[in-house]
């Protein structure tokens, strides 16, 4: 993972797992003639404990003699704004300023092949994310947990060197090293998902059913990694065969070629003509399977919007992914969305707000991190479809509007509420307001999630 004269950029929160990691490190500077760059992460999540513990990574790296990155992020505002949980905003914000200080050195001189970031994730940590994963719902390449090595997306490697060791190896390595790391409380306590799953899920599986399970989790991990690797080799092979262009953030693929593929190789190779197109994340399963559904239709200009802007268009021999820049569909912006959960009894009903059965909702998006953030107001894409009472399931809103005789030049001006391709709901507007039957709320409803038009 490293080599000699790599400058490592380091997560350096100020617990067990990364001052064990800026230790160890420190411990080979000398030989390996390694430069590192702390960097230290603010959150904002708790007000005074941050704050000692930003004082705690500085005061530790200042008495070695190297000056620490801290960055202060307003995580809770940046999940609102972005609408994503808190636990995902403070992902973004350590791995978005692990990559600035990256280039940062590189603008200073250094090749991009000589730095490195590294974080402090362990073999529990990597238990736990399989777990994660499973529950959301993974497909088969998620069983392989985290790499010990990956790209960040800008040519920088991200590395692992604590992953094959234990959380209480690196306890028992801090205590012999008389190192006194900071301990967040927050740790202890089952605020999060990831957190139920360690101090409530792998503990009841251990005492029950089997006290090797992480073991058994590890073994996964290294089966699922190979078959990972051997699938994606075939996958690249393939994509190299099928590609008919090289323009940038533009991909044409051999339709015939495409549809002839094993379907596990064809959405490898559909995943990475994404990833060529410039698709940025959130692809999940409902995707791929309307992706694979529009492929095997075959209709001429066919097409589906991605997340990001990515597009997919079916022509009469080839698959096209690419990014539509600056689409504009509307001269206005559209309204706001807030979303949020009542239980049943504590509801009030308003004209303006559509309610949903939560667990019903949440159990169809079960694996996506945070569906709820994923619904937006938008106007119509091609691929939409809301399930409607009394017409048999689905129904396309091309259909749809054609039957409520919505004049083609208004069709473009209706908002719907979305999350992918399925209508949510279509607000009172040239038409009376329209509900998915999918999440509808009877006797046995629980909690609520209520979506409220804003502006």
């Amino acid at each position: 993972m490293i080599k000699k004269g790599d400058h490592i950029v380091i997560g350096l929160s100020g617990g067990p797992d990364s001052v064990c990691l800026f230790h160890l490190l420190l411990s080979i500077c000398e030989s390996k003639q390694l430069t590192l760059h702390p960097v230290h992460i603010n959150h904002g999540f708790r007000p005074g404990a941050a704050e000692e513990d930003q004082e705690y990574v500085e005061k530790l790296t200042a008495s070695v003699g190297i000056s620490c990155r801290s960055f202060v992020v307003d995580c809770n505002r940046l999940a609102r704004e972005q609408k994503i949980s808190s636990e995902e905003a403070g992902r973004r914000a350590r791995y978005d300023s692990f990559a600035q200080v990256a280039d940062e050195i590189e603008a200073a001189g250094t090749d991009r092949d000589q730095i490195k970031i590294a974080v402090a994730h362990h073999l529990n940590d990597q238990v736990e994310t399989v777990l994660f994963r499973l529950l959301r719902g993974t497909g088969t390449d998620g069983l392989s947990g985290m790499d010990y090595s990956r790209d960040n997306g800008k040519g920088v490697q991200i590395i692992r060197p604590l992953l094959d060791v234990k959380r209480e190896d690196i306890e028992r390595y801090c205590e012999e090293h008389k190192l006194t790391p900071q301990r967040d409380l927050t740790n202890d306590q089952p605020l999060y998902t990831r957190n139920r799953i360690r101090l409530d899920l792998i503990p009841y599986i251990k005492e029950h059913y089997n006290a090797n399970f992480e073991e058994a989790i590890l073994r996964l991990c290294k089966i699922a990694g190979d078959d990972k690797a051997y699938l994606g080799q075939i996958a690249d092979l393939a994509f190299d065969e099928l590609l008919r262009n090289t323009e940038s953030h533009r991909c044409r693929l051999d339709a015939a070629g495409l549809r002839d593929l094993a379907p596990s190789i064809r959405s490898r190779v559909l995943f990475k003509a994404l990833e060529a197109a410039g698709l940025p994340s959130g692809v999940g399963f409902v995707h791929m399977e309307q992706a694979e559904a529009l492929l095997e239709e075959g209709k001429t200009s066919s097409r589906m919007n991605f997340p990001g802007g990515v597009v997919m268009e079916v022509s009469y021999d080839t698959v096209e992914l690419f990014k539509e820049e600056d689409e504009i569909r509307h001269k206005s912006a559209p309204p706001g969305l807030k979303t949020r959960i009542f239980n049943i009894a504590d509801h009030i009903h308003k004209e303006n707000i559509a309610v949903f059965d939560l667990d019903l909702f949440l159990a169809e998006y079960a694996y996506l991190v945070d569906p709820i953030s994923m619904i937006a107001v938008r106007s119509r894409e091609p691929g939409d479809f809301i399930v409607l009472p009394g017409v048999g399931g689905r129904k396309r809103i091309q259909d749809f509007m054609v039957d409520m005789k919505v004049p083609r030049e208004l069709r473009d001006g209706i908002y719907i509420v979305a999350i992918g391709n399925e209508i949510l709901w279509i607000p009172k507007g040239l038409t009376k307001a329209r509900y998915t039957q999918n999440y509808k709320v009877t006797a046995e409803t629980k909690k609520v999630l209520t979506l409220e038009i804003d502006g």
